[in-house]
């Protein structure tokens, strides 16, 4: 099937060994960072989580729209990567995955309460031990499990082609990509279209399907070396495909944009590249993906670099509006779409006034 190429944004960055030393430097302060920011429904509050296995909750001030200070929710789970809300604002859902490469692999996701932090359920805990030592980084050793909004389904594969949707039906719907593993799942926003990242070695690729049909909707073929993360335009659309290219003393981050409605090609005038310098990256790469998250209300995806937050209009090429920040590592907006918040490396939060967006149109 065809995909649709909308806009490519690449960059690359020069790997010299002292910008390694330097960073693996800072690694050994004790700053936790902050590995994922969500704003609940209402907007009366903003959750992160933190790499020490931590989780704090914020009130909003609705005069100022700043952090109340202290958090009005500090929980510790026993491993967390990512925490979300649920769409009714009453739990947290946190996401966490250990392999120590000496025989012990856990996946767990849970809810908690988001009114006293209490453990609720596990929604899904895979654990197990074994007697002998694996490379955690070369075999895709963990279970990919993704839920719909409501938490209600799971999309559902275990080092296999396949991706089966748990539904409490007697037969749920089975989606089979066309090789390789399935890597990661993502569900549109209204839960009705599955995006499969799938592939191995250096090749990973895109497939999305409708979830009540199991048709194949889109190949996108060979984002890249490997794709890190997806993300849904809110009207379902626009597919944003973040994925990197590694040589021996360079890297490449490009995020692209694909058109989810069929026989709608955006653009398609060969002029896709924009290339920029990235000035501070991690030792393990991290810093080299740019964050990136859609506008609720319209189609205006903002992306981080590392001196600034850039605003794309589909199909604007040229940014619509850019804000000066130094490497903000994770974003979300302000249901409203008003506020947009960010997080940098030492776990500090700003918030930006972006009301103005709304208004913006494309050219």
């Amino acid at each position: 099937m065809k995909n649709y190429l909308i806009w490519v944004i690449a960059m690359t960055v020069l790997l010299p060994s002292s910008i390694f030393a330097q960073n693996q430097a800072n690694s050994q302060q004790s700053v936790p960072n902050i590995t994922s920011l969500v704003w609940n429904p209402d907007g009366t509050k903003i959750a992160a989580s933190f790499d020490n296995e931590t989780v704090k909750v914020w009130g909003i001030n609705p005069a100022s729209s700043r952090l109340m200070t202290p958090p009005l929710l500090t929980f510790h789970p026993d491993i967390v990567d990512s925490i979300k809300w649920t769409s009714d604002g009453k739990f947290l859902i946190s996401e966490g995955k250990i392999a120590d490469g000496k025989g012990e692999i856990q996946l767990t996701i849970a809810k908690w309460d988001s009114q006293n932090g209490q453990f609720v359920e596990d929604l899904f805990d895979y654990h197990i031990k074994t007697h002998f030592k694996f490379n955690t980084v070369a075999y895709n050793i963990f279970p990919v499990v993704g839920f719909d909004s409501t938490y209600n389904r799971s999309a559902f594969s275990m080092n296999s082609r396949m991706v089966a949707i748990s539904d409490n039906s007697d037969f749920p719907p089975v989606f089979f990509v066309d090789r390789g593993v399935v890597q990661k799942v993502s569900w549109s926003p209204n839960d009705s279209i599955l995006a499969v990242i799938y592939g191995g070695t250096d090749t990973y690729n895109v497939q999305t399907f409708n979830v009540a049909t199991g048709e194949l909707i889109n190949n996108i073929w060979g984002p890249d070396y490997g794709v890190h993360s997806l993300a849904w335009s809110s009207d379902n659309s626009l597919l944003a495909v973040e994925s990197i290219w590694l040589s021996v003393a360079s890297a490449t981050s490009i995020v692209r944009l694909y058109s989810i409605s069929k026989g709608n090609d955006y653009l398609s005038d060969g002029d896709t590249s924009f290339p920029f310098e990235l000035t501070q990256i991690s030792s393990t790469y991290k810093r080299l993906y740019p964050a990136m998250v859609w506008h609720p209300k319209v189609n205006i995806l903002a992306i981080s670099y590392a001196e600034s937050i850039d605003f794309y209009r589909v199909p604007n090429k040229q940014p619509v509006k850019t804000i000066l920040a130094e490497n903000i590592v994770s974003l979300t907006y302000s249901p409203d779409g008003k506020h947009l918040a960010g997080s940098d490396p030492e776990g500090n939060i700003k918030i930006w006034d972006v009301s103005d967006l709304v208004g913006v149109e494309a050219k």
